[in-house]
């Protein structure tokens, strides 16, 4: 559901779907957090969903990719990761270039 939300988000299409999706992970009886309304704009809603999936996904190991994708791994990641510290260059596995 977030997935799908945050693709939405990216397309700017924020409708009554995507709100939907985000509550209905907010909804759950264990969760005590606020429903999102509409009238929100892209980058509110951006940070909604970033942090929905900060939050529901800690323990899933996914935090890494999302910093990745969203281009926040430098700015979120001050220290170094096992003693590297953390640059712009993801190349994990570097492969010759043929």
């Amino acid at each position: 559901m977030l997935t799908f939300a945050e693709a939405k988000i990216e397309l700017n299409q924020i409708d009554a779907d995507c709100i939907n999706a985000i509550n209905l992970v907010r909804g759950r009886s264990d969760v005590a957090m606020p429903q999102v309304t509409a009238g929100i704009n892209q980058t509110d809603m951006r940070k909604i969903v970033r942090y929905e999936r900060k939050v529901e996904l800690w323990n899933e190991n996914l935090r890494w990719d999302d910093l990745k994708r969203w281009k926040r791994a430098e700015v979120v990641l001050t220290r170094p990761i096992m003693g590297r510290p953390v640059l712009g260059e993801f190349n994990v596995y570097p492969t010759i270039q043929f």
